[in-house]
């Protein structure tokens, strides 16, 4: 296609993602204290934060300090970088290695031998801002609205900018991995089951969902949920070319990711102390008769119900090992009404984003925040929690089936479906893989994923409802310009 064919960018298109880019460089100061995923992460490569003697102090004051007061920036890198003791095969690893390699291209300009957080950021950073761009351009081609896509991505880089999520981009938690994979997800998801996806963007989306799956344990399961979910919608909606001769291939998309995720997640270092804390900090605390699910343990394993593995003491040494997700899941099946609170209870931290438990202050005040965007943190203390959590998840996912069924909004309408998926299993999820254990982060990704599908939603229902018979002839033309 020569120059002269192809189609000027919306001026409104190019507005939202010139603001997009304008804004997200603003939010390279904020950051998030470090829990000590740091150590399982990337000690292998930094031996500490420049500010502390050693990365765990020994005293209270300074240990408060170093992991949850405020946010580091600065670390010293080892002499000799440790490459066979790396703990994690998260792929979270592939932007600590994107990381270290932009510390290195800035090295060379600026002389500092420490390694940056904000500087290691910025490829994330990049690919994020890539993955926006993508997500306009598509939700344009699929409208055909420029005014319906300026609002859409205005509220999509709301939920984007938000600090709450953002401040994750500095800090070694995984999360960071998981919120970047799955914005990435989103219009990968389009390019692949959209009327016109080919094979080629099919096998993108299945390497980035490989990538979100195995960013973090917790997302292990993803890839089967998502294919039950693609199976129940193209049997409801009808998705073309899904036969039975090519169901294989269509499975293997989200197979193939699984078993990846499953090898990945496999030797999980914190896999004992996950199930413990599921056991005693979760099912048996959510039970209203845990003496009946403790056959096996030893007899005075009821002392241990509601301690945290982490709580010095000899609960988690003692039983630790006797513990498993497989316990948990039986323990809740063997128990439904513990079932039932303990998803009640996850449910009700849906929408906490906010995490102020967490310092997203600079250590020293010696780096400012240019801009902490938080409107779309407020806009969650509006949404339901609980019981109404799920019906707004019900309601998303029933009015995307009839939209799936116009062909130019298909891909759109099965990755919000994607979203809405993700969203509510990991309220299971979360209380069958750590109980109690930080659970509002833990759904950090979760409410993440949940957002978008909010907004991409709104954005699809305006598009069916402007283009219907009726509204059509009130609505303007811009809003109906694409006949699906």
């Amino acid at each position: 296609m020569g120059r002269s064919d192809r189609q000027p960018l919306p001026a409104a298109l190019a507005l939202v993602m010139l603001i997009y880019a304008v804004l997200a460089p603003l939010l390279i100061n904020t950051g998030i204290a470090d829990n000590g995923d740091f150590s399982r992460s990337m000690q292998w490569f930094i031996e500490k934060p420049a500010a502390f003697e050693t990365n765990w102090p020994s005293d209270d004051a300074t240990w408060d300090r170093r992991f949850a007061k405020f946010w580091i920036d600065e670390w010293t890198p080892k002499p000799e970088p440790a490459l066979g003791g790396m703990e994690s095969r998260s792929s979270a690893q592939l932007l600590n290695m994107a990381g270290i390699a932009a510390n290195a291209a800035a090295r060379t300009v600026t002389g500092n031998t420490g390694y940056s957080l904000r500087i290691a950021s910025i490829p994330a950073r990049i690919v994020e801002l890539a993955a926006f761009a993508a997500l306009a351009i598509l939700f344009h081609a699929a409208t055909g609205s420029a005014a319906l896509t300026f609002g859409t991505m205005l509220f999509v880089s709301a939920v984007l900018l938000d600090v709450s999520y953002k401040a994750f981009f500095n800090s070694f938690y995984e999360e960071r991995a998981s919120l970047l994979y799955l914005t990435v997800l989103v219009p990968a998801a389009v390019l692949a089951f959209r009327a016109a996806g080919g094979w080629g963007w099919k096998i993108l989306f299945a390497a980035v969902l490989a990538l979100f799956a195995t960013s973090k344990a917790q997302f292990a399961p993803t890839p089967a949920i998502l294919l039950a979910v693609f199976l129940a919608h193209s049997w409801v909606s009808g998705i073309p070319g899904l036969t039975w001769r090519r169901a294989p291939a269509f499975a293997a998309l989200f197979l193939v990711p699984q078993i990846v995720a499953l090898a990945a997640t496999s030797g999980y270092e914190f896999r004992n102390v996950n199930a413990y804390n599921a056991t005693f900090i979760g099912a048996l605390t959510f039970s209203e008769d845990p003496g009946r699910h403790l056959a096996d343990f030893p007899p005075d394993a009821a002392r241990c119900i509601g301690v945290n593995a982490f709580v010095p003491g000899t609960c988690f040494t003692e039983l630790g090992s006797l513990t498993s997700h497989g316990k948990v899941v039986s323990i809740y099946l063997n128990d439904p009404p513990a079932m039932a609170s303990a998803v009640h209870f996850a449910s009700d931290a849906m929408q906490d984003i906010a995490l102020d438990v967490y310092g997203k202050r600079h250590l020293d005040g010696l780096i400012e925040p240019l801009f902490e965007p938080s409107f779309w943190t407020t806009v969650k203390g509006l949404l339901p929690t609980g019981f109404g959590f799920y019906l707004l998840a019900l309601a998303l996912s029933g009015v995307l089936l009839p939209i799936s069924r116009t062909a130019g909004l298909r891909g759109f309408a099965l990755a919000a479906q994607f979203l809405c998926a993700v969203a509510v299993s990991q309220t299971v999820i979360t209380v069958v893989g750590d109980g109690r254990a930080e659970i509002a982060k833990h759904l950090l990704v979760g409410n993440f994923a949940f957002d978008l599908a909010v907004v991409l939603t709104a954005g699809l229902l305006v598009r069916a409802v402007a283009s219907s018979p009726v509204a059509s002839r009130v609505f303007p033309s811009r809003l109906t310009a694409v006949k699906g």
